[in-house]
Formats: structure tokens, sequence, C-alpha cells
């Protein structure tokens, strides 16, 4: 008897001792955000611990908004908000090692072994699988008390964490260089509060969390999909302990390859799709046989082909999408490719792709005039390229003028975030000029430099065999474009003050004759500072037309403080008659102050109805000097010479 209960003893402290071994492994959180300048550096710091002590550490990342943008953020921003506010985060980056803030690039190898060396409390096992076509997740977390317990009321958590191992883009999404990101939160399951646990626990007591929840949308690839589960007391922050369910593989996936499909010119004089090519690769651990592939035009139905052959793991091949009308102006064309194996799977974002292109069977008359008051941008005509196929482009932004309720309009390139030797082009709609007798083109730009290394490059490029062959008509690069220097301005929201603006004019007379001319600006990242462009015209002197006195009067010239506009407005058709000023009822009017060099000093808008006009102009603040007082409507330019005096 006394042998039985010395055996029995003994095996009793052999299991204490088990558990007691069990070592605690080390979570590391970090805030990151693709727009955070320190973020490369802090999240290089913390792969590097992952891949060389994977049995001791497994890290999650929060892709967060402030400051500047990250699209990953708006994935899943409501977790992000939510852990934001139980962590508190300090800065960007921030991290949190155990639950216990840290700077990223201050934990140490010596840090993570020591608290592997200390013995748990819990002993977590993590699984997870899928529904067969991969629309939801199921998660099961076994929790084992190794010693007795006790805990505050509600106070004990179990949360887990949806995370892709590996997120890659064409080109940084934000301004900091990041194009590819490690264990990215895609969901916290089932929420951001996690699941509360029992507050007392016997030596060996066993319990299990089991969560499933629908598949989010904004996967990229499901073949890297992990789950991260860890037990925390909510009131100490401290993390217990962690475990890893780690991706599975599909046997049968496939994924587009969006750098070499649709390599399309964003301009073409024919109204259809030809040669169009469709690549996709085998992403799979088996060879593939088979896979349906479509492609739709607009919005409209696909048209689907089931591909079958063989394709190795790894291996990428292409067919070519049969030549399609698709009729003149802007166009997307749309990718899927689904059922690979002819097994249905939830779509990934990888598993789609779009690009656009404009055709430019037609041709319209000068005067050609867009200010970029409106949204609905790439409009009727126009197009954009973005060779690394980012989706960082030129974009049309607006924003409310800082003293009245009128907005502003301008295209935005955001030269900040891109890597250097990015090439951007915008083009604009095709123009008959075979009856001109001058030809001008001119724009207002602003771009500022960012320190010496600021030599980004912009070109306009003429074309009179519809992008067969270009002409460079204009080119300038780094100081030969800057319009001022300041330390940074790639933030979104924002338009450059009015006194930025710079004026260039591009003499065009050479190309008349042409039925159909192409105009596009290109655009060359060196890791500058952000482009605005607008007030881009194409026609004969400009399109500013002379006005008599009795048409178009300022007073008294010179002026100082405050002067008065007055003019005569015909609105209907638009057109002026007589001394009338043109207009299409609705559009307002702007108002721009510019010195002679082209800069403009104060800008505002008006709202203008038909018939006399009389409108204050304001010059206070301005410098003693000469200017051209600019009216600005939808149908043409007025200008005249006014003098500011002391």
């Amino acid at each position: 008897m006394k042998k039985n209960i010395f055996l029995t003893g003994l095996l009793i402290l052999c299991m204490v001792q088990a558990w007691a071994q069990n070592p605690k492994k080390v979570l590391i959180e970090v805030f990151t955000g693709a727009s955070c300048k320190y973020c490369p550096a802090a999240n290089a710091h913390v792969d590097s611990l992952v891949a060389a002590y994977p049995q001791k550490v497994q890290a999650i990342k929060y892709q967060s908004m402030p400051p500047g943008y990250d699209p990953m953020y708006l994935d899943d921003s409501a977790d992000v908000n939510r852990l934001a506010n139980y962590y508190h985060p300090s800065s960007f980056p921030d991290g949190l090692m155990n639950g216990h803030r840290i700077y990223p690039t201050d934990i140490t190898q010596a840090q993570i072994d020591s608290i592997y060396a200390i013995s748990s409390s819990f002993t977590l096992t993590l699984s997870h699988w899928f529904t067969a076509d991969y629309d939801s997740v199921f998660v099961k977390l076994m929790i084992r008390a190794d010693v007795a317990l006790d805990f505050p009321a509600g106070m004990l958590h179990a949360r887990m964490a949806m995370s892709e191992d590996s997120i890659w883009f064409f080109a940084p999404p934000g301004s900091n260089e990041e194009k590819t990101f490690y264990k990215v939160l895609k969901k916290m399951l089932p929420d951001a509060a996690g699941t509360v646990l029992r507050d007392h626990w016997l030596q060996g007591q066993l319990d299990s969390v089991i969560v499933s929840a629908p598949m989010p949308g904004t996967v990229y690839d499901f073949n890297n999909l992990s789950i991260n589960a860890w037990v925390q007391r909510d009131d100490t922050k401290d993390i217990l302990q962690c475990a890893l369910s780690i991706a599975h593989k599909l046997p049968y996936y496939v994924l587009i390859d969006r750098l070499n499909s649709l390599q399309l010119a964003p301009v073409q004089c024919f109204d259809s799709l030809k040669f169009a090519e469709f690549y996709f690769t085998n992403t799979g651990t088996q060879p593939l046989t088979s896979c349906r592939l479509g492609y739709a035009v607009d919005t409209g139905p696909y048209n689907t082909k089931t591909w079958t052959g063989y394709l190795g793991p790894g291996v990428t091949t292409e067919i070519t999408i049969p030549t399609t009308y698709i009729g003149n102006g802007m166009h997307s064309i749309h990718l899927r490719a689904d059922y690979p194996g002819y097994q249905f799977l939830f779509p990934s974002r990888m598993t789609a792709y779009v690009n656009s292109l404009s055709v430019q069977q037609t041709a319209i008359l000068p005067p050609l005039h867009e200010y970029f008051l409106n949204p609905g941008f790439p409009f009727p005509g126009w197009a954009v390229y973005n060779q690394s196929k980012s989706g960082t482009t030129w974009k049309w932004v607006n924003f409310p003028m800082d003293t009245t309720s009128f907005l502003l309009g301008a295209l935005q390139l955001r030269w900040f975030i891109m890597t250097g030797g990015t090439v951007n082009e915008l083009y604009l709609p095709a123009m008959n000029v075979s009856a001109k007798s001058s030809l001008m083109l001119t724009f207002d730009m602003v771009y500022a430099s960012f320190g010496d290394l600021s030599h980004d490059t912009l070109k306009v490029l003429v074309s009179s065999d519809c992008g067969q062959t270009w002409n460079t008509v204009f080119s300038g690069q780094g100081s030969e474009i800057f319009t001022h220097t300041m330390d940074q301005f790639e933030w979104t929201g924002w338009l450059p003050d009015t006194n930025t603006w710079a004026r260039h004019t591009v003499e065009l007379s050479s190309f008349i004759g042409s039925g159909k001319l192409l105009i596009k600006f290109r655009a060359i990242s060196n890791y500058g500072n952000d482009l605005y462009l607008r007030n881009i015209f194409v026609g004969s002197n400009l399109g500013i037309k002379p006005l008599t006195s009795s048409a178009f009067t300022i007073y008294p010239n010179p002026m100082h403080g405050h002067g008065t506009i007055e003019f005569d407005v015909n609105s209907g058709s638009g057109l002026t008659s007589g001394f009338g000023f043109g207009f299409t009822p609705g559009s307002g009017l702007l108002i721009r102050i510019i010195t002679a060099d082209g800069r403009v000093v104060k800008e505002s808008r008006c709202n203008v109805q038909s018939g006399h006009m009389k409108l204050p102009l304001d010059v206070s603040g301005i410098e003693a000097g000469v200017y051209i007082v600019e009216c600005l409507s939808d149908k043409e330019v007025v200008r005249k010479k006014v003098v500011v005096s002391r």
C-alpha cells in the first residue's frame, strides 16, 4: 500500500514538473503603418526575430492609418481601432511584448530567451480549418491550466486573430517605401474584445473556445492565412501564453499574375481589345489540370473559358483573350480565375484583376479647357496609365477654400509614395487640330522639393500617329519645376495654397494639321513630393478674348486694398455675344490675381447670373506691382492688367 501511494505521488510530481516546464512563448504586437517613416525598420527587426526563433516568438501587425494612408488599415479598421483603444499606442510604430509596451527595435534575443525560460501558467493547443469552398473559418483553442489559478471577475480573456503571413504590392501603397508586409491582421475572432474565460482554475483543468466566422473579403492569398491565439489579463494586459496555427496550403489554387496580365497601351485608336494576355499561376500544392478563366468589359457579363492542360506547382502560363469590340471611350477590362481543379473557392483579391484603357477612335475639336472643378475623373476621353499597376496614379482631389463654400479641384500624383523610376502618365482626349491657325498648351502645377534628392521629372509628349511615335515638347526635372520647397506634403486631404501655383506654356503650332493629336503628361518619380496639375488648356491664343472697357472693367486702377470688377454676362448657350462673358448657368466663376511670371497670389469663387455683375476685388496683403486679374468660367477666360499701389 505504501508502495502504491509512493508511486502515485511520484507520478503526480512528474506531471507537475512537466506542466511547470511548459515555456512561455513571446507574442509581439506592433502598431505600424504603410506611411509611417520609422515603421519599416521596426517591422524588419520584428520579422527577423520571428524568422530566427519561430519556436519562441510569434508576431502580429496592426496596420494603422495615422500617420498617412494605409489600405490594409481600411480592411479591418474596426478591430484595429478597438485594439488601439485597449493598448493606447503612444506613437507609430509602437510595440508590445506579451502585452507590455516596448519600442519594437528595443526587443532583444536575451529578452525573448528570458521570457521563454519562465514556466507558463497555461498550455494552449490551437487549430483551424475552413469549409470546402473557403467561405468560412473555424478555430478551436484548447486551454489547460498547469497550476491552480484565480483571477478578478471577468478579467481573463482568450483572443484570436486571423493574420496574413505576407502581402505584396507592385509599388509601396503608403509613403514609407514598404511593398511587402508580414503577419498582417485580417480579422479578430470573434472580435477584438475576445472571449471571457473562467475566473477560477484547478490544476489540470481544461477549457475550450470554438469560434466560426465568415471569411473576410479582404484576403489576398488563402495560402497565407494563420491564426494567432493568446490568453490575456485585461487588468494588467499581461499575456500568459500564446499559440500559433500555421497557414494551410491549398492543394488546388490559382492566382492571377497581375504584373504581366493586360499589358495594354493606355490609349489605342482602334475599337477592339486585341492581343490582351491573361497570365495565371498554380499556387496550389498539386499539379493543376483545369481552371475557369473569365474576362469582362466594364460592367458587362464575364466571358468564361475552362483552361485544361498541365501546370505544375509554382508554374505560370497564359492565354490570349479573343479580339473583342469595346467601342470609343474609357473602358475597364476585368479578369477572374476560379474553379481550379473544378472546385469552387471563395474569391480572394489575387484571383481577380482589372486594368483600363481609353479608345480614341474619334477626336474632339479644341479648345479643351479643364479646371477639374467637378468629380467623375477620368472624364470622357481622358486616361491614366500606372506602369507599376499599384493603383497609385493620377487622382482627382477637391477641397473647400478658406473663405467660401465652393470647391477647388486638381489632379494629384503621389510622387512621395512611389518608388524611384515609377512612371505615371495622364492622357488628354484626342484632338482634331487640322483646321487651327495657332495651337498652344498651358497648365498650372505645384511641386515642392523634398531635400537634395528631389529630381522628379515631368514631361509633355505629343503624338500625331496615335501613339506610334512621341515628341517631347516639355521636360522639367527637380529644380526646373520646383514651385517652392518644403519638408513634405504627401498628405491626402490637402490642396496647395494658391500662391504656390506656376503657369507653364507650350507651343504646339508645329502639329497643326493632325486629325488626331494625342497629348500626354509623363511623370517619373524620384522620391520627391506630390505633384498637382490643374487649369489645362489646349487651343488658340490661350482662349483669351479681347474685351473693351465697357465689357470688363476694374477700378480704381491703380488700386490699394480693394477694388471692383464690373462686366456683363450672357448665359443660355454659353456663347459670347456682343460684349458679354459666356458661361453655363450654375457653373460659377473663378477670379484669380496672377503675377507677371504666372504665379497665382489670390483666388476666389462666386456665383454669377445672366446680366450685369459687380464684384468686389480684394488686393489687401498683396505687394505693390503689376498683376493680371483673370476671370475663368467653364466656357472662356478673360484677363485685364491692374496695378496695386502701396
